[in-house]
């Protein structure tokens, strides 16, 4: 039978040392599903396959440093920079199928 793992919330830590008392912008989760068949095909064949779906998507933290607060922008004159906005995500599907030996 197929299982669904949800993944808790990750955890920035701060760098020994920084001048900030929490991370901004340090979101992230992940979910893995996987699922496993097997047929016997006769008394000594089986066959097993496996699937597995894993997804994972956070957010690179940012320092006050990265907030581009205020900060001129050198291409649109009279505006200024927006905020960092990194995110990363990450699918990965895997199959595998073993025959009978």
């Amino acid at each position: 039978m197929g299982k669904l793992h949800r993944g808790e919330r990750l955890e920035y830590q701060p760098i020994p040392g920084s001048p900030e008392l929490h991370a901004i912008h340090d979101k992230g989760n992940e979910e893995n599903l996987f699922d496993r068949v097997d047929y016997q095909v006769t008394g000594a064949d089986t066959i097993h396959t496996n699937f597995q779906y894993t997804r994972s998507w956070f957010q690179t933290p940012n320092t006050i440093d990265n907030l581009n607060s205020n900060v001129p922008n050198p291409v649109v004159a009279g505006t200024t920079l927006p905020a960092q906005d990194q995110r990363a995500q990450i699918r990965r599907l895997t199959s595998r199928r073993c025959g009978p030996a």
